[in-house]
C-alpha cells in the first residue's frame, strides 16, 4: 500500500464532521463507470487517456494562490488512480494530491450486480474483501442496496445484509459507506421518502444492536429519480425530507455524508446543497454534513475538453476550483446568485470568510 495514503484514524477524522462540513472531490468512478459518466452526464466522448487527463487536471489544480487543498478536504478515489502519474510522467498522483493539501481516500464499490448483493455475495464477502485489501489501499467500502416501495420482504432482507456486511467490514478495519437507494416506482415522492426513513432507521437500529455498533460508518442518502417523482422539482422540499429523515433515523450521530444524485446538473446540486445547509442550521443550529457529488465535475469536464483535440488544463482547473468554492457556500447554506456567477476565486473566498 502506498505511503501516500492516509491511515485509518485520519480517514475517520476527515469523514466524521462533528460539527462542521466537508467538501469531497468525487473521483471514485472506475474506468468502466467513467465511460458512462463522460458520455451520458458530461457529453464528452470517453477514452482512458481523457480519464487520466481529468485526474491530472484535478489533482494538480491551482489558480494563482488558490490550490486544491483550499477548496477540497479530501478526494474519494478509485484505486485505478493509485499507480498513475502526473503530467510530468513521473510523480505519482497520490503524492501530488498530498503536496496540494488533500488526502486521498480509497473507495471500493460494493458487492453484487444491479445494486443488490445476493446471498452468495454475502457468503464470500469477507474473503473477497481480504483479497482486495491485500492489493489495494482501500479505506471505505460502499455498500449499496436498492429498495422499492411495497416490497416488505425484500426490504427486510436488504437491511439485514447491510448490517452483516458492516460487521464484516468492522472485522477488517475498513469503513462502511452505506447507501440505501430508494428506487423510483411510479409512486408519489412522499411514498419514497417514508420508505427512506424506514430503511435508514432499521439499518442504524440493526447496527447499534450488533457487535459492530462502535465501528465508524457513514451514510449516503438517495432517492433515485426524486426530481422526476413530481410534476415540479422543489429543492427545498427535497432537502427538508432528506434532512428530517437523517435526523429521525439517528444517522447524524454516527457520521454525515450527504449524497446527491450524480445525474443532476450542477445548478440543481447546488440548490439542494444550499437548502440542506439551511434546513440543518434551522433544526440543529449548526451544519454537519458534506458535499460528495459527481455533479460538481460537470462544468470542469466541459471546459477541460471544450476543444477535443487540445485539453485546456488551466481553464479546467479554474472551473473545478471555482465550482468547489461555490459548493462550499452551498453546503454552508450561504449560496447566492452573486457567488454562483463570480469568476474570481479570491472574491468567492472572501465572501465565505
Amino acid at each position: 500500500m502506498s505511503s501516500s495514503l492516509p491511515d485509518f484514524e485520519t480517514v475517520v477524522d476527515t469523514l466524521n464532521v462533528k460539527p462542521g462540513h466537508r467538501n469531497f472531490l468525487a473521483l471514485d468512478a472506475s474506468p468502466s463507470s467513467s465511460r458512462r459518466h463522460f458520455e451520458d452526464d458530461y457529453g464528452v466522448s470517453y477514452s482512458d487517456e481523457k480519464l487520466l487527463q481529468l485526474r491530472r487536471m484535478a489533482l494538480e489544480a491551482r489558480d494563482g494562490s488558490v490550490g486544491l487543498g483550499d477548496v477540497y478536504d479530501a478526494i474519494i478515489a478509485h484505486n485505478s488512480l493509485y499507480d498513475q502519474t502526473g503530467s510530468d510522467g513521473e510523480t505519482p498522483l497520490l503524492e501530488i494530491a498530498n503536496e496540494n493539501g488533500v488526502i486521498v481516500i480509497g473507495k471500493l464499490i460494493g458487492v453484487g450486480r444491479n445494486g443488490t448483493a445476493s446471498d452468495e455475495d454475502l457468503v464470500t464477502f469477507g474473503e473477497d474483501l481480504d483479497n482486495i485489501l491485500k492489493r489495494n489501499g482501500v479505506h471505505v467500502v460502499k455498500l449499496r442496496q436498492e429498495f422499492y416501495p411495497n416490497r416488505p420482504q425484500a426490504t427486510s432482507e436488504g437491511v439485514d445484509k447491510f448490517v452483516k456486511m458492516h460487521e464484516i467490514c468492522a472485522q477488517k478495519d475498513v469503513l462502511t459507506l452505506i447507501e440505501p437507494e430508494i428506487m423510483k416506482d411510479h409512486g408519489e415522492f412522499y411514498t419514497h421518502a417514508d420508505l427512506q426513513l424506514d430503511v435508514l432507521r432499521r439499518i442504524e437500529d440493526g447496527i447499534r444492536a450488533s457487535g459492530a455498533a462502535k465501528h465508524p460508518r457513514f451514510y449516503k442518502t438517495s432517492i433515485a429519480g426524486a426530481e422526476q417523482s413530481r410534476d415540479s422539482f422543489d429543492a427545498a422540499e427535497w432537502a427538508r425530507v432528506t434532512v428530517a429523515n437523517a435526523l429521525s433515523a439517528g444517522i447524524y450521530d454516527v457520521g454525515k455524508v450527504v449524497r446527491l444524485s450524480g445525474g443532476w446538473d450542477t445548478d440543481t446540486m447546488l440548490a439542494v446543497q444550499n437548502e440542506i445547509g439551511k434546513q440543518v442550521q434551522r433544526i440543529t443550529g449548526a451544519y454537519d454534513g458534506a458535499s460528495y457529488a459527481r455533479a460538481g465535475l460537470r462544468s470542469a469536464v466541459g471546459v477541460l475538453f471544450e476543444d477535443a483535440q487540445s485539453p485546456n488544463f488551466a481553464a479546467g482547473a479554474h472551473e473545478l476550483l471555482r465550482t468547489g468554492l461555490v459548493t462550499r457556500a452551498a453546503i454552508a447554506g450561504r449560496l447566492s446568485e452573486d457567488i454562483k456567477a463570480e469568476e474570481s476565486l479570491t472574491v468567492i473566498q472572501e465572501a465565505l470568510n
